[in-house]
């Protein structure tokens, strides 16, 4: 993680991921007939989303801070794009440098209903990668 921060622009950080054993959806990315792409959520049948696995990440550092929006969160083929202020993108470098977990809230920052949240969270040294 320290090397894709040091070599990556300071506005945006991205990476792989793994398959999540834990997540119970992840996004796959589908070509159809006509050649184009579609996401969709592979779950497991009739049980809530909770956790989603996702293929990739990015994080920009480019939502100006009177777009009125404490952060953006989008699908973006199997991975996912997070828009963050580059206020919050200093703190989420900081807490990674400092190996912390991170949060994320997306939505307006007006709204009074239910955020959605983007966790970045250090977990025990995990031997069972590219499993999947």
């Amino acid at each position: 993680m320290m090397k894709a921060m040091n070599k990556s622009n300071e506005h945006v950080l991205a990476g792989g991921t793994c398959f999540n054993q834990k997540a119970d959806s992840h996004l796959v990315c589908v070509q159809n007939d006509d050649g184009n792409y579609q996401t969709q959520a592979i779950s497991i049948h009739k049980q809530p989303r909770k956790v989603t696995g996702a293929s990739f990440f990015v994080f920009s550092g480019a939502l100006k801070p009177s777009s009125g929006f404490l952060a953006k969160s989008s699908i973006v083929e199997d991975g996912v794009m997070v828009q963050i202020t580059a206020e919050s993108m200093d703190a989420l470098r900081q807490a990674l440098r400092e190996m912390k977990d991170f949060t994320i809230t997306c939505g307006k920052a007006d709204a009074e209903e239910t955020q959605e949240h983007v966790y970045v969270q250090w977990v025990e040294d995990d031997k069972n990668f590219n499993k999947g």
